[in-house]
């Protein structure tokens, strides 16, 4: 079944196209730190996943020595058997595939800064179905997605954020988890005995404040007295 689509209104980023290639390969074929641009599109034999738009572009420009492929996973075990030398794709989409190498350290991605030359730039674009349920909702679902991506300071810093990924700057291994200083264990509760106590005192400090103040003294005279007789009376002395 073929899904309608929305395409937001924005692009949010653009790339290029690199090679993770074999680093004996490159070093074969390389010319003041370039490939050499015949042996690029005759002698080195590189892959693609298709349907993409990276097979497109080396189609476009005539890259003789071309293998498609319909899976990454597929044309990595090819690099791995030393089938093709290179695979062209994303920067990103390369990244996440060096892992997946047997011996990831014989590869590297070319250029390093740059991109295949004259090759078009692959825009990224935010696709939101207009197809069965969710076509009530993708109007208000996009129109959201375009305010995001209109705010430029938040769509600078996460354009940061891919480019230092596309460019190696950030590991595709998690950070060490830093190991955690440990809590000192609560002190215990008090005893009972030591509850009493600290009531006691703070009863006591409390009716030595309020002596000084007369209201104090006055509404207390009676009471006082009133407990005077209560304990005259207990020990016989009120007769």
């Amino acid at each position: 079944m073929r899904y309608k689509l929305k395409r937001n209104t924005y692009t949010f980023y653009n790339t290029g196209i690199k090679l993770l290639i074999r680093k004996d390969v490159l070093k074969e074929y390389r010319n003041n730190n370039r490939l050499d641009v015949d042996a690029l599109k005759t002698k080195i034999k590189i892959g693609a996943v298709i349907p993409t738009t990276t097979f497109d572009q080396l189609y476009k420009h005539k890259y003789e020595r071309m293998e498609t492929f319909g899976k990454s996973k597929d044309a990595v075990d090819e690099l791995n058997n030393s089938q093709i030398d290179a695979l062209a794709s994303e920067p990103m989409i390369l990244r996440s595939l060096i892992n997946k190498l047997q011996e990831p350290q014989k590869f590297e991605i070319y250029p390093e800064s740059s991109y295949l030359p004259n090759m078009n730039n692959q825009e990224y674009f935010i696709a939101i179905s207009n197809y069965g349920p969710t076509e009530r909702y993708s109007q208000t679902l996009l129109y959201a997605v375009n305010k995001v991506l209109s705010q430029s300071p938040l769509k600078d810093i996460e354009i940061d954020k891919l480019r230092n990924n596309e460019n190696g700057n950030q590991s595709n291994n998690p950070k060490p988890t830093p190991t955690p200083t440990p809590t000192p264990p609560p002190p215990p509760p008090p005893s009972p005995l030591e509850k009493i106590i600290k009531w006691f005192l703070f009863i006591f400090i409390v009716f030595i404040v309020l002596i000084n103040f007369p209201i104090f003294n006055r509404f207390m005279s009676p009471i006082g007295t009133r407990i005077a007789q209560l304990v005259g009376r207990i020990t016989g002395r009120d007769r």
